[in-house]
């Protein structure tokens, strides 16, 4: 009762009949679980799983329950990975989508390669299956991703193969690709792709420790690093590169938020109507 009453200037009911914080959709005790697994799925960490959760509910206590959630994970246990942060020199971040990309590779934990082009703008990740770093297995790939993302000013990349080979340097020279190598043994240089190689292998191996393979990128897997907000940014990468939101198993529907749409907080003295209405929402958020 107290929880309704404290939000009572928050709450409202809307044209669908949902009961809403803000736009938000308010969650009832039965199904904070399962919300609260949809948010993890990947298990990604809980910072960005209180960032999915924000973006569209509310339940209260989401983000001491969302922290407890991610502690008891068994697989996000055994699979992280910490390392201490060393300060680096930051450039100057890029305004404009897809003109400066960074590219390098990563490997499933069934042998095959994955090429990664992570657009250091929004983050939005394109990932491509190949073979081995040749680079004739590699050109087919960044041919078809230029086709479909138009041609970037810079491309960043390490110094291991096929990146420091001629045929990579005249390919990128014919398309008039400014080639940053960053400095050797330095991977933090291209910390954008190395930041995001890291979550999608720890997804990877959480699959495998779970028993759900490792031969591709799933939706989950891509949702957690792709459909997500990103934690740096705040924006989702896919929403942002393609101007719209594209379907989420959290919700499916958003809800409807009208001029009509009835308001539950009221003056100082609370009516018999809105005593009733705050009973019906604390006992619709904690009973089962």
């Amino acid at each position: 009762m107290q929880v309704a009453w404290k939000m009572r200037d928050e709450l409202s009911v809307g044209s669908d009949g949902l009961l809403l914080r803000h736009q938000k959709l308010v969650i009832r005790r039965c199904l904070w679980d399962r919300v609260i697994e949809l948010a993890h799925q990947g298990h990604q960490r809980a910072a960005k799983a209180k960032a999915v959760l924000w973006s569209m509910v509310w339940f209260p206590g989401m983000d001491s329950l969302v922290d407890d959630r991610v502690r008891r994970c068994h697989s996000c246990a055994i699979t992280a990975i910490e390392q201490p942060i060393t300060p680096v020199i930051t450039e100057e971040a890029s305004t404009r989508l897809w003109s400066k990309v960074c590219m390098d590779f990563g490997s499933f934990p069934d042998g095959w390669l994955m090429l990664v082009l992570l657009d250091s703008h929004l983050r939005f990740p394109v990932v491509e299956l190949v073979v081995s770093t040749v680079f004739e297995n590699v050109k087919p790939m960044l041919v078809k991703t230029f086709a479909l993302f138009g041609l970037p000013e810079e491309l960043r990349t390490d110094n291991g193969p096929p990146f420091q080979g001629q045929d990579f340097k005249d390919y990128l020279d014919r398309l008039a690709v400014c080639h940053h190598r960053i400095t050797p043994h330095w991977p933090q240089a291209n910390g954008d792709v190395e930041r995001f190689m890291r979550t999608l292998n720890r997804a990877l191996r959480t699959g495998v420790k779970q028993g759900e393979g490792g031969g591709g990128v799933d939706a989950t897997v891509y949702k957690s690093v792709s459909a997500d907000p990103h934690s740096t940014t705040g924006y989702v990468p896919d929403a942002s590169m393609f101007k719209q939101l594209f379907k989420d198993l959290l919700v499916l529907k958003q809800p409807v938020v009208s001029e009509a749409s009835v308001c539950l907080g009221n003056p100082e003295k609370p009516s018999r109507a809105l005593l009733f209405g705050l009973i019906s929402i604390n006992n619709y958020l904690f009973n089962p």
